[in-house]
């Protein structure tokens, strides 16, 4: 993963393939994550082979910094961007699932198992 910002100059955050091992995982996506669990989500499906299942992310992918101000204010800004392994921007663009699936409201739940389907047949 990286960061880039107009102000900052670009960091590298590399994984080096043994984050999990020989783990088989399935990461359930959906529209309402965002930021942090976009980059852990590409991440994962770089380093250790994850499938993502459900459906497009959020697409925030800023890195923001609060600045404290005289009187207990804060301000809040945004300094950076993130690329999730091979460059991909995720700001407005979201991370886009392997196997899409539509949750269904119900007592079952269409996404864990489609994620079980496709982890048994890996």
């Amino acid at each position: 993963m990286t960061t880039e910002g107009r102000h900052e100059p670009p960091r590298e955050f590399v994984a080096d393939g043994t984050s999990v091992g020989a783990l088989r995982i399935a990461v359930l996506i959906n529209g309402g994550t965002a930021s942090a669990a976009e980059v852990v989500a590409g991440a994962l499906r770089a380093d250790a082979g994850a499938i993502l299942i459900g459906r497009r992310r959020y697409g925030k992918g800023t890195v923001q910094a609060v600045e404290p101000l005289a009187g207990g204010g804060a301000l809040k800004l945004t300094v950076a961007g993130f690329r999730i392994p091979g460059g991909s921007v995720v700001e407005d663009r979201g991370i886009a699932p392997d196997k899409y699936v539509m949750p269904r409201p119900g007592p079952s739940d269409r996404v864990l198992a489609a994620a079980l389907r496709a982890l048994s047949h890996r």
